[in-house]
């Protein structure tokens, strides 16, 4: 437990028909038959007086996805989106090896000189692969040096809010070894295969210069490129796919409840909240005022349960005034809403009423006050974040309920920084409160704050796009700069033939859009299934729309061959006399 406490509740309230379950915990022996033991629990008497006992075991909560109405607070980690940013941390690592080894590949041509004058001078291969193996070994070192330096700058800063732990490298040896692994894995991948293909031809060859280099590698290069083309499309993707689904949680308007200009004054103290109504009511601007709990929560706050035909039905349930239904325009779909200053009568929902077909218009429910007879049936709306289903609720009308909390309407224009200093004074003095206790804020805000997790995911996804599809172009940058170095001769031969730079451009920028094609169509279906497992997770969601993977083909497509353009743009216009002359 982190900052929680053990509270002894004694044997009060065990004879509430639906008061809070008390817990204990059975650690069972290894031989132990789970199904039976979970049998003879039910079957317990206490004190002659038979219980509803039950065994369930305890669930994996720091990933679970929280859906359970007797948590308290949210759980302590998405395992989807720790998978998600470690395979974004693999990915990255992968591009990056890409782009070493192809850089090594295509300078082997103006290196094999060096390496095999190095050979005819008595030089041994082993020696000639260590020297390139210790050369990426000081890169990938150098880059695994400095990103434990960053996660100790950033320990403890506003830029890692979205970690539950500390990023300090003092706390997190484990994570660092397992950096170094990688940091060694890609040093020997990214080092030993250009060394040993480098190293691999006979020095006589070489110097005489009668074997041709451009050819060589070539597919191993256009390989990793579409790699990275299919990388760069499925962060793009699922970027783009999370940040539809994100706002369209965020302004979804149809919450079933009416949220419009609506202020929420709460704090920790919970009391009859009527004679602050009463005074706020009449504060100029004000339109009505709500006694009882947020209709927005981010877990629940009271939960119970019913036993109906061997079946346990959890449900929520609130404290509210009278007027608390009319006031956010709930719609009654059977029965009809409280009366002014009506107490013990209760409101039930539908998810509510079809789990327990048997509570219904008429019927009673029991809270701590005693009996509440059921008036209405109220139609379903989004109490929490879109990523959950409809939950039963039962909402206890009593006029003289307490409460911690205060809903005020307002008037469109209204002065709303005054309405809430008034509001925060009668409160404040009412209650004996100090005004520094009391939140005031915008209903509206509270819904966004259901979304935190999910805004940061998604801005997470788009810089990781951005990042990907920068690393991506500098490989494409570096690959291009090589191969017009090697096509020069054939770029002047085709000018001499009467090739204009046009042609030239086009004949270039042809490979890199069928290149980029191919990534594409390796990619969408791949981030397809990921932004489907992903959303997965909603309750509710919207669909991935087609234009998100046109938009993203598009954008790449265009930058890749502004990209291609400006780098072959310099060939494409030199003087082919100069470069039949070196060739």
């Amino acid at each position: 437990m982190v900052n929680g406490f053990l509270i002894h509740e004694g044997e009060t309230d065990l004879e509430l028909p639906n008061g809070h379950p008390h817990t204990c915990y059975v650690k069972l022996k290894p031989e132990a038959d789970k199904e039976a033991v979970m049998k003879a629990v039910g079957n317990v008497n206490l004190n002659g007086i038979e219980k509803d006992f039950r065994l369930s075991g305890i669930h994996p909560y720091w990933f679970m996805i929280d859906k359970d109405l007797f948590a308290r607070k949210k759980t302590g980690g998405n395992k989807l989106m720790c998978y998600i940013l470690l395979s974004i941390a693999l990915l990255f690592l992968a591009i990056a090896t890409f782009n070493y080894i192809n850089f090594a590949m295509a300078s082997i041509p103006f290196r094999i000189r060096d390496i095999n004058t190095r050979k005819v001078f008595g030089a041994s291969r082993r020696i000639l692969v260590m020297r390139q193996l210790l050369a990426a070994a000081g890169i990938v070192g150098a880059a695994f040096v400095f990103g434990v330096l960053v996660m100790r700058t950033l320990d403890g800063t506003s830029w890692i809010t979205f970690l539950s732990g500390s990023l300090s490298p003092r706390k997190n040896i484990p994570v660092i070894c397992l950096g170094g692994a990688a940091a060694l894995a890609i040093t020997l991948i990214s080092g030993l295969i250009p060394a040993f293909y480098s190293t691999s031809f006979q020095p006589a060859l070489i110097l005489k210069g009668t074997l041709f280099m451009t050819v060589r590698g070539g597919g191993l290069r256009t390989v990793t490129l579409v790699l990275q083309f299919v990388l760069s499309f499925i962060f793009i993707i699922t970027g783009l796919t999370l940040r539809h689904q994100t706002s369209y949680m965020v302004n979804n308007n149809k919450l079933g409840f009416d949220h419009d200009l609506v202020l929420v004054m709460k704090s920790h103290l919970f009391s009859s909240m009527s004679e602050v109504a009463d005074r706020v009511r009449d504060i100029p601007g004000v339109v009505e005022v709500a006694r009882g709990e947020s209709p927005i929560q981010e877990h629940t706050s009271s939960a119970s349960e019913l036993r109906v035909n061997d079946e346990v039905i959890r449900y929520s349930y609130r404290c509210e005034s009278p007027e608390y239904a009319d006031f956010f325009k709930l719609s009654v779909v059977e029965g009809r809403l409280p009366l002014p200053g009506e107490s013990h009568v209760a409101l039930i929902n539908e998810s509510f009423h079809e789990a327990v077909p048997s509570y219904g218009v008429g019927q009673s429910i029991s809270d701590y006050s005693g009996p509440n007879q059921i008036i209405g049936v109220l139609k379903d709306f989004h109490n929490r974040s879109l990523q959950y289903s409809y939950q039963p609720m039962v909402f206890f009308i009593n006029d003289k309920c307490n409460a911690s909390s205060l809903m005020i309407r307002v008037q469109p224009g209204a002065d709303v920084k005054g309405i809430l200093e008034k509001s925060r004074k009668i409160y404040s003095e009412l209650r004996n409160i100090d005004e520094e206790d009391i939140e005031t804020g915008f209903l509206d805000k509270d819904i966004e704050k259901l979304y935190e997790k999910e805004i940061l995911q998604t801005s997470l996804i788009e810089h990781s796009s951005l990042l990907s599809l920068i690393i991506a172009l500098i490989g494409i940058l570096g690959l291009v700069w090589f191969d017009t170095r090697f096509m020069r001769k054939e770029v002047a031969i085709r000018k001499v033939n009467g090739a204009s730079a046009k042609d030239i451009l086009s004949m270039i920028n042809k490979k890199y859009v069928i290149i980029s094609a191919v990534g594409f169509v390796i990619a969408a279906p791949i981030a397809l299934a990921i932004c489907r497992r992903w959303m997965s997770q909603f309750a509710f969601r919207t669909n991935i729309p087609v234009w998100i993977f046109v938009v993203s083909f598009i954008a790449v497509m265009l930058i890749t061959l502004t990209i291609v353009t400006l780098q072959s743009w310099r060939a494409a216009n030199a003087n082919p006399v100069n470069a039949l002359k070196n060739e």
